[in-house]
């Protein structure tokens, strides 16, 4: 039976503190997957890595300013959760769930695990994503302006409407990625994999292309005005009839 954290009026004014996290712990018997934290205040908390949170809820959570360092949430359930401010450094968050969840410019996401997670509609802005693994997250009309992706794998990712204007992406793998009506003014693609990747009514104005892998990929409708595609390689790409581009 999960047990639920029902704050008082006084918990909801007070964050959470690691003690009391522990002590909450203590009572589902070490088990974070009975565990609920919905809506709970852990605001500034910092969560090191001999805390277990594998299968908390902790969705609609207010983790502004927190710090996971190294600890174990897999699974986690992340929806809705205020993640303005905080720190997730080498933490495993395989298949979580991220729906509507914020997270902004001063996220260091390096090398994070987040394959799978749904972070629709998510504040990325900004966020260092270098190198992470992104292999099918969904990231539907997320927002990841100015973010670093560079090296970052996102095979099969759905980044259909997302924004990823001035974004930097330089040799990130996009094979099969769906891009479709996305947002890449100005994105560093330079060196990128986007084999068989859906480009469809995407902006690509001004983006950087150079020496990308563009083979099978669908441009129906793309705009590709002022793209640098010098060195990209491009056969069996999908162009349509209707794309804006400016071809080398």
């Amino acid at each position: 039976m999960e047990t639920s954290a029902d704050p008082s009026a006084d918990q909801a004014e007070r964050p959470l503190t690691c003690d009391d996290l522990e002590q909450l712990l203590d009572e589902v018997g070490g088990n974070p997957a009975r565990l609920s934290l919905r809506g709970r205040n852990l605001a500034g908390i910092f969560v090191p890595p001999s805390l277990n949170l594998d299968g908390c809820d902790l969705s609609g959570a207010n983790l502004r300013g927190a710090e996971f360092v190294n600890t174990p949430m897999r699974g986690v359930n992340l929806s809705g959760a205020d993640l303005r401010e905080a720190f997730l450094g080498w933490t495993d968050l395989h298949e979580r769930d991220l729906m509507g969840g914020t997270i902004t410019i001063e996220d260091d996401l390096t090398r994070e695990n987040l394959s799978g997670a749904d972070l629709t509609g998510a504040d990325l802005s900004g966020a260092n994503l270098s190198g992470a693994d992104l292999r099918g997250t969904i990231l539907k009309d997320a927002s990841l302006l100015s973010a670093n992706l560079s090296g970052a794998d996102l095979r099969e990712a759905d980044l259909r409407g997302a924004n990823l204007s001035n974004a930097v992406l330089h040799r990130a793998i996009l094979r099969r990625a769906d891009l479709s009506r996305a947002n890449l003014t100005k994105a560093a693609l330079n060196k990128a994999d986007l084999r068989r990747a859906d480009l469809s009514e995407a902006d690509l104005s001004q983006a950087d292309l150079r020496d990308a892998l563009l083979q099978g990929v669908r441009l129906t409708g793309t705009n590709l005005v002022g793209a640098d595609l010098h060195g990209a390689d491009l056969p069996g790409t999908d162009l349509g009839d209707e794309s804006q581009r400016e071809l080398p």
